[in-house]
């Protein structure tokens, strides 16, 4: 069996509501939860509202049980006629394995000062200190050759240093 993507209706407690609903329904699903760092899983809430992975064999017909559960809006396809996509093999598997009594816990905003390890692009690899960060963007410093470079990327393009699970939502 493999995992797909199903879009709920709008609002958190419509999410709920339709993730119970499937698992009443003896559907294979998995709607990951985060919580703030620190809070120790209080008030965790939906990490992908609207969202959730429901694991399926489409040769059976499984589909059409959860496109016909009240609250589901689709399945995700690549194209507007044709299967559901299949979600990426272990995606499932990693977000599983980053929780914590139940919950994923994300990791404080990036701020200035913080040490980071950039994890896409040509300095993949290499860690560096936030020098300054504007929104979603920031500049980070990092050593080369005995001197230091600024060099400018995205939130999503880094992970903190800090112990904390660093996911861009």
């Amino acid at each position: 069996m493999t995992w797909y993507v199903v879009e709920t209706h709008a609002g958190a407690t419509v999410w709920r509501r339709t993730v119970e609903a499937l698992e009443r329904d003896g559907i294979d699903i998995y709607g990951p939860l985060c919580c703030e760092a620190g809070s120790q899983g209080a008030n965790p809430k939906p990490m992908f509202p609207w969202y959730a992975f429901v694991r399926l064999d489409l040769r059976r017909g499984g589909w059409i049980a959860v496109s016909n559960t009240p609250g589901v809006k689709q399945l995700l396809r690549s194209a507007p006629i044709g299967p559901p996509t299949p979600l990426r093999a272990g995606v499932v598997e990693q977000l599983r394995a980053m929780e914590l009594g139940g919950a994923i816990e994300l990791a404080p905003r990036l701020k200035s000062g913080q040490t980071v390890r950039i994890t896409r692009g040509i300095f993949a690899g290499h860690e560096g200190i936030i020098s300054r960060k504007r929104g979603k963007r920031l500049a980070a410093l990092l050593q080369f050759f005995g001197h230091q470079r600024e060099v400018e990327m995205t939130e999503a393009d880094v992970i903190a240093l800090d112990g904390a699970v660093q996911v861009a939502v």
